[in-house]
């Protein structure tokens, strides 16, 4: 991913990462595909890496629909709602990510807690 942007911060990278992780884990919690989950949060920063819409950097990428629709927050859908409670967690903005997490089962606790191991798997193990 890197090498498709060698101009932008190493730190874009690392909340991909981050946020692949974390959608991971808390995908897994909630019965959403562990795969789709990652994808997502790994997608998640293209459109910044690449200078261009979401929309567009994802335009031509074979990639499941749930995942495009959760990217591009066209529907009100578990895996979009996971992704947006990875963002609020990275941003610290609690009350959002409780309303996120709130929507999937998710207490504030254990959303938390998969942040941190999240954190902990990421490069660096430190947070992005």
């Amino acid at each position: 991913m890197r090498s498709a942007a060698p101009h932008k911060p190493e730190e874009l990278v690392r909340i991909a990462l981050l946020r692949g992780r974390f959608c991971e884990l808390a995908g897994d919690q909630v019965k959403i595909d562990v795969n789709a989950g990652f994808l997502a949060g790994l997608l998640s920063v293209l459109d910044a890496l690449l200078d261009l819409p979401m929309e567009r950097a994802i335009g031509t990428l074979p990639i499941e629909d749930a995942v495009r629709d959760a990217l591009l927050a066209w529907h009100d859908s578990k895996l979009a709602a996971l992704l947006e409670l990875a963002k609020a967690s990275e941003r610290g903005a609690w009350a959002s990510a409780q309303r996120f997490g709130e929507s999937l089962g998710i207490s504030r606790r254990s959303a938390s807690n998969l942040y941190f191991k999240a954190m902990r798997n990421s490069p660096n193990g430190q947070a992005a």
